[in-house]
């Protein structure tokens, strides 16, 4: 009998030792995978209440687009888009149209008086049309288009 006690005891040793390595590992450190998370950031939308922002947006572009309008005579129409933080203006952009519109159009909206109240770095856009005189037409156009 002594010898099965001797057994039993071994075993019991045995599985104890095991239980005990088992849960020393479970209380090790877990070593984890690198994890890489791809994703692009999403598109600013950017707003058309533009006059909500510059009230005097339509008058200041007219005013001080005739100048280069009397002098090329190009018509199209030329996409800009521009950021409003506080009041201050930045990030002015003028594509498409008439190239030789879109500095002046850059210079007169980083001119504007613009007040955004949203706390947030908000892009803005809208389009000038540019329509030259024709022959029995009204006069020029410069108009500010919104979507």
């Amino acid at each position: 009998m002594k010898h099965t006690s001797s057994i039993k005891a071994a075993v019991l040793l045995a599985v104890s030792m095991t239980f005990g390595t088992a849960m020393a590992a479970t209380n090790a450190p877990v070593e984890m995978q690198r994890v890489e998370v791809a994703g692009q950031k999403s598109p600013d939308i950017a707003r058309f209440d533009v006059q909500a922002v510059c009230p005097d947006i339509a008058q200041e572009m007219k005013s001080n687009l005739s100048k280069a309008f009397d002098r090329y005579q190009a018509s199209g129409v030329v996409k800009v888009e521009f950021r409003v933080q506080g009041d201050q203006v930045s990030a002015v952009a003028a594509r498409g149209g008439p190239s030789e519109y879109r500095e002046p159009i850059r210079r007169t909206v980083r001119l504007l008086n613009c007040a955004d109240k949203s706390g947030g770095n908000q892009l803005y856009a809208f389009e000038l049309s540019f329509k030259p005189q024709r022959d029995g037409e009204a006069d020029q156009t410069i108009a500010m288009v919104s979507r």
